[in-house]
């Protein structure tokens, strides 16, 4: 997690580990870990992976948020935009990562 939140902190963007106690009245961003894998090859450990969920909450209507994170993530490992939505009740874009590390 250490690399993924060291390539988000340089977006300038903001970002918590797990939650917010409060969230900021502008736009911020979450990371969390859905699961981790362990890839066992002829018995032995192999490698493990760890897969991560990246949110991120903005009312900038622009691409440029999205891009700014996808270049940070790009950086770091394998990515998919899993989903945009629109969050009526704040008005925020609500935008979803998955982010696959291994090692």
């Amino acid at each position: 997690m250490d690399r993924l939140e060291a390539a988000l902190a340089g977006t300038g963007l903001l970002f918590a580990r797990y939650a917010w106690d409060k969230a900021p009245n502008g736009d911020y961003g979450v990371i969390s870990i859905s699961h981790g894998d362990d890839f066992i090859a002829d018995g032995h450990h192999a490698e493990r992976g760890t897969h991560f969920f990246v949110d991120y909450f903005t009312r900038d209507t622009s691409d440029a948020p999205r891009n700014t994170i996808e270049a940070a993530l790009d950086g770091v490992s394998a990515f998919s935009l899993r989903s945009v939505q629109h969050e009526d009740e704040t008005n925020y874009i609500h935008y979803e990562w998955v982010v696959n590390i291994i090692g």
